[in-house]
C-alpha cells in the first residue's frame, strides 16, 4: 500500500509542477556529407584520419567529402612545388650553362654525338630556357 501512495503522490506531484517528460532517444549516427543521409552502423562507418568526422563508405575518400584537411595540405604541397620548380630551373641553367664544356671535354665535335646528347638531355631542356646555339657556339 505504502508504495501505491508514494507512486500516486509522485504522479500528482508530476502533474502539478508540470514536469514534461522526455523520452531520452540514442542519436542515429549519419554521414557528415552534405546531402547525404546514410545511416551509419560500426559495419559502414569510416573516421577519416584527417578532419575526424564520420562518412559512408562512398563518402569515406578525402577528395569526394572535401576535406577542409586536405585542401590545407595541397596548398602546403603547392608551395613547395614552386620552390621545388625553382630548383629545377637553377640546375638546369647550371646544366645548360656548363654543357659545352662538357660537350669539349669528351670531344664531341662531331654533329653526331651532340644530336645523341640532345636526345638524352631533351626533356629537361624541353622545361628551361635553353637555346641549342648556345651549345653549337660552343662547338663551332
Amino acid at each position: 500500500m505504502r508504495k501505491y501512495k508514494k507512486k500516486k503522490e509522485d504522479i500528482q506531484n508530476h502533474l502539478i509542477y508540470k514536469c514534461l517528460y522526455k523520452k531520452k532517444t540514442k542519436s542515429i549516427l549519419m554521414c557528415n556529407k552534405r546531402d547525404c543521409k546514410k545511416v551509419l552502423n560500426g559495419i559502414n562507418n569510416y573516421i577519416c584520419k584527417k578532419c575526424r568526422k564520420s562518412f559512408c563508405l562512398p563518402h569515406r575518400y578525402s577528395d569526394v567529402h572535401n576535406c577542409i584537411k586536405s585542401d590545407e595540405e595541397k596548398s602546403f604541397f603547392k608551395s613547395n612545388i614552386k620552390k621545388n620548380k625553382y630548383i629545377l630551373k637553377l640546375f638546369i641553367y647550371i646544366l645548360t650553362k656548363y654543357l659545352c664544356y662538357v660537350v669539349l671535354f669528351f670531344n664531341m665535335k662531331n654533329r653526331v654525338c651532340f644530336n645523341i646528347l640532345m636526345f638524352l638531355l631533351y626533356p629537361i631542356f624541353l622545361n628551361s630556357s635553353f637555346h641549342k646555339k648556345n651549345i653549337y657556339s660552343c662547338i663551332n
